[in-house]
């Protein structure tokens, strides 16, 4: 398993240094990654009946078949996301101004969308992704694209409420709620934790 990489800001200031130092350029693709292996990326809706059908949202990053496709968005819904009242505010303030630069498109990954997974160099190791408080599986795409393309299967989790937004099937969206406490009835959070231990422990029940 991959464990939290970084708080709220880290992710997003790469990404904000990386537009910045190539503002010049209108159409950017992320860093190539080193292994043999082109990327796809899927996504699936996992529902957990031992908590209520809480949903979790799974993106995989996997090590794909040579050939092209359809490739993947940088971040998936991004435009929705932006225009959804429950998590248009959140969205601009984390992308600030590279937002209209990424709603134009102007941001690609190497990843293609659902293409076949590679038949060479199975079977390949699973890692499960899981990311800081208030970021994304897409803010580290460089990275899981990378670990995918050296022939590892990485399922990057969005935990709903501690992601900055996550979409949903349906037209449904969450935006980011450092609160907790929704989760852990009754009282702020399980007698005995911190905020930061619960923000912990709801991140491993996801990955279970």
């Amino acid at each position: 398993m991959i464990p939290h990489c970084g708080r709220f800001a880290t992710a997003g200031l790469i990404l904000w240094m990386y537009l910045s130092a190539n503002a010049q350029t209108p159409n950017l693709r992320l860093p190539a990654p080193t292994g043999k292996h082109s990327v796809g990326r899927t996504t699936f809706f996992w529902p957990d009946a031992s908590r209520a059908n809480r949903l979790v949202r799974v993106d995989v990053w996997y090590p794909a078949a040579p050939g092209i496709g359809k490739i993947a968005a940088y971040f998936p819904d991004l435009e929705a996301l932006a225009r959804n009242p429950l998590t248009g505010d959140t969205i601009d303030r984390f992308f600030g101004g590279n937002l209209q630069r990424l709603l134009d498109g102007g941001l690609e990954p190497n990843a293609y969308t659902d293409i076949p997974v590679a038949r060479e160099g199975k079977p390949f190791p699973l890692l499960l992704f899981s990311h800081g408080l208030g970021q994304s599986p897409f803010t580290y795409t460089i990275q899981l694209e990378d670990l995918a393309s050296h022939g590892y299967i990485v399922l990057g989790l969005s935990h709903i409420r501690e992601a900055v937004a996550v979409s949903l099937p349906g037209g449904n969206a969450v935006p980011f709620d450092g609160s907790f406490w929704a989760e852990f009835p009754p009282g702020p959070v399980p007698a005995g934790l911190s905020v930061d231990e619960a923000h912990h422990k709801l991140s491993a029940e996801d990955l279970v």
